[in-house]
């Protein structure tokens, strides 16, 4: 909605540092909320453990 607020709003730039901040909460999102899948498989490789603690 705010993409089509600031494509028919009579001054286009107005809106252009809100839609900033709310893509740049999108990407941190993307990066810290919602990891992609095999992600802990890349971190295993790396020498860490992704099924716990293997001191057993």
């Amino acid at each position: 909605m705010l993409n089509a607020f600031a494509l028919t709003d009579d001054d286009p730039h107005r809106f252009d540092e809100l839609i900033s901040q709310v893509n740049e909460l999108i990407k941190y999102y993307r990066l810290h909320v919602v990891p992609k899948p095999g992600k802990k498989d890349e971190e295993s490789e790396e020498g860490g453990s992704s099924t716990g603690s293997s001191d057993t």
